[in-house]
């Protein structure tokens, strides 16, 4: 009987070994993959808010006149609708991504 105990300690301690291995590596690649779009997303978002400072810089300081011709053309909602564009696209990637993924997950 304890043989047959060991037997079946080692079956099923084995498959739950390979069970946890497949499931950490799964989680692994999911949380680089979203730490790379997360990055991503943030440089982009720090890019553009650094492109709108340089173009703020690069003007003459001729006064409050440029600035609110500026302002005119980049009103104060643009870094907010840029972050919803990009929240959405990402959103709407990562969509395509997880059905493309279990499209192929299903035909295996």
């Amino acid at each position: 009987m304890p043989i047959l105990g060991a037997l079946l300690v080692s079956l099923f301690g084995g498959v739950a070994t390979f069970l946890s291995q497949f499931l950490v590596k799964k989680a692994a690649f999911a949380v680089a993959a979203i730490a790379a779009f997360s990055l991503l997303t943030v440089g982009l978002y720090v890019g553009m808010s650094a492109l709108l400072t340089g173009l703020l810089l690069v003007f003459p300081e001729t006064g409050p006149v440029i600035l609110t011709f500026i302002w005119v053309a980049v009103p104060d909602v643009v870094p907010v609708a840029v972050s919803a564009m990009i929240a959405a696209d990402t959103a709407s990637a990562l969509y395509r991504w997880n059905t493309g993924n279990l499209r192929l997950a299903t035909q295996a």
